[in-house]
Order: structure tokens, then C-alpha cells, then sequence
């Protein structure tokens, strides 16, 4: 099953059954036991989810969406019918910018004090 996420009004809708169909394809090579009916019945299954209101946010929603479906399916507790549906979210679109300029900035400190860590070892030995 291949469940489809579009913040666009379904315009990445052929992009996304295209991809589906190569994941697939190598599916069935890279899996020599499975039967390829069994991968053959890889379905689009188009979700509901919040629409982005302009045509550059689409990583942020991509990202948001992703991180609310891990945490509803990673939460024991959460069982509701549809799981997957995300029509009953509304995210903030620039309070998930700033989240993630802030996430990326912290790494990038984190990673270059990395850096300068092992540099330092070198020169020390």
C-alpha cells in the first residue's frame, strides 16, 4: 500500500502513483522470495491532510505530516479508525519553519563543535 499525502490539491498525484509503481519494480528484484503478485498489489491510496495555503511550503508539511504520523503510530494508546488520516490536523506553517531553522541551526552548531572536537584530538596525538 502506498499512502499518498498531497498538500497541493492532488497535483504531485501522477508523480506519486509513478513512484509507487518503480518502488514495485524493484520491489520484485530485490525481494526474490515474495511472490510478485503480492507486490503487484502495491495500491495508491490518496489520505487526507491539511492544504497548504501557497505553492512553496511543501517540505514543511511533508515534514510536519510525517513527524504527526510517527508519533500517532509510535503512542500505544492511539487507536482510532482511520490512523492514517490526517484531515483533523492543523499545523502552523511558521511556527514549523521556525521549529525546523531552529532544529537544523542546533545541528549544525552541534556538528561543528563535532568537528573541532576530533580536530583537536588529532593534533593532541
Amino acid at each position: 500500500m502506498g499512502l499518498h499525502y498531497d498538500s497541493l490539491e492532488s497535483r504531485n498525484e501522477r508523480v506519486a502513483k509513478e513512484t509507487l509503481h518503480k518502488i514495485s519494480l524493484l520491489l520484485q528484484e530485490r525481494i526474490p522470495f515474495c511472490s510478485p503478485l503480492t507486490i503487484l498489489a502495491l495500491e495508491f491510496v490518496p489520505q487526507p491532510c491539511p492544504q497548504q495555503e501557497n505553492v512553496y511550503d511543501c517540505g514543511i508539511h511533508s515534514l510536519y505530516n510525517t513527524r504527526v504520523l510517527i508519533q500517532r503510530l509510535m503512542h500505544p494508546s492511539y487507536r482510532p479508525a482511520r490512523p492514517w488520516d490526517l484531515s483533523d490536523i492543523e499545523p502552523n506553517t511558521t511556527q514549523n519553519r521556525a521549529d525546523l531553522r531552529e532544529l537544523f541551526q542546533r545541528k549544525w552548531v552541534e556538528r561543528i563543535a563535532a568537528n573541532a572536537e576530533r580536530q583537536e584530538l588529532v593534533e593532541a596525538s
